[in-house]
């Protein structure tokens, strides 16, 4: 049974020494006190164990290692089958929260039983100074089928017993978040608020060089994502998800399962004949026209014998 009243914290981390003591540091600093943290440890080969080992004298902060490489997505679901709270929350670990950040995002839960997702606005710290990054205040799953309004996992706040059926997919890592809000939000029924206040310093500068954004990476999970939730997406969200796919067309695919790209492209091609059969196919495939040429001409006449009369 989770603990009424209390958050438990997800700190996914691989060799961060350098930052992960300040993201620590912010949660201790809270007001609202009444939490648990997970410091989950993956793979790592610096000095993060006995950086960590002084934030462990408070008892409500455990620390997991994990030495092989598992990646952020089963470090986070290892964070979530130790957790007993009432509430969920996640934090990068080269973000920081602001002092009142948990207060207030326990209170706007506790208030609104009909809110699934507690968010807030950011500053994002980045090469060229700090930016404030402001979301509408009330968001639905319509607009989530659009873009991620609720962003980062550092951000926002749920409800345990919203999420005892879900787990953070490996298969769209540069996109688990938006996926992750977008299953609550489907399971639940329920919508998001987001605080109207800047209760995060997300450090943009340290993630340029990670996995969200290689671009590639970032192309193959957008096109995951639209297969996950086309079903789902009305003619406005289908035609403006093509437009994105199509624009990030200079991509360059070079480590792609092809049958897998079959097998989407296929479905969405099924299942809503939105365009004409060889605009679709230009849209999907024309980021991948790099080298690769013989192989996406035979996928391109299996899709054509398949629907082209």
């Amino acid at each position: 049974m989770n603990e009424k009243g209390l958050v438990s914290i997800i700190v996914p981390t691989h060799n961060r020494a350098d930052v992960l003591p300040l993201a620590l540091e912010s949660i201790i600093r809270q007001t609202y006190c009444k939490w648990e943290t997970f410091v989950i440890a993956n793979n790592c080969s610096d000095n993060t164990q006995s950086l960590v080992k002084p934030f462990l004298q408070d008892k409500r902060i455990h620390f997991i290692n994990i030495p092989e490489a598992i990646g952020a997505s089963k470090a986070r679901n290892i964070g979530l089958s130790k957790a007993k709270g009432e509430y969920i929350a996640f934090l990068d670990d080269d973000d920081q929260w602001h002092f009142s950040k948990l207060e207030k995002q326990v209170q706007m839960l506790n208030e609104n039983p009909d809110i699934a997702i507690a968010g807030c606005n950011h500053f994002q710290v980045g090469i060229n100074g700090v930016l404030k990054i402001r979301y509408c205040e009330k968001i639905s799953f319509d607009d989530m089928l659009y873009s991620n309004y609720m962003g980062s996992f550092s951000f926002c706040m749920t409800r345990s017993n919203l999420i005892k059926d879900l787990e953070l997919d490996k298969r769209v890592e540069s996109s688990e978040d938006w996926k992750f809000w977008n299953e609550i939000m489907i399971t639940s029924g329920m919508k998001a608020n987001i605080i109207q206040e800047y209760l995060v310093k997300y450090d943009y500068s340290t993630k340029r060089d990670r996995l969200s954004f290689d671009m590639a990476n970032k192309y193959w999970t957008y096109l995951r994502f639209v297969h996950f939730f086309w079903q789902y997406m009305k003619k406005s969200h289908k035609f403006y998800h093509l437009a994105v796919l199509k624009s990030k067309r200079s991509c360059v695919m070079d480590r792609f399962n092809w049958s897998e790209i079959f097998t989407i492209a296929y479905f969405l091609i099924k299942t809503d004949k939105i365009l004409a059969f060889d605009e679709r196919m230009q849209i999907l495939f024309r980021p991948f026209f790099c080298g690769k040429q013989s192989i996406l001409k035979t996928i391109y006449h299996k899709l054509r014998s398949a629907f082209v009369k």
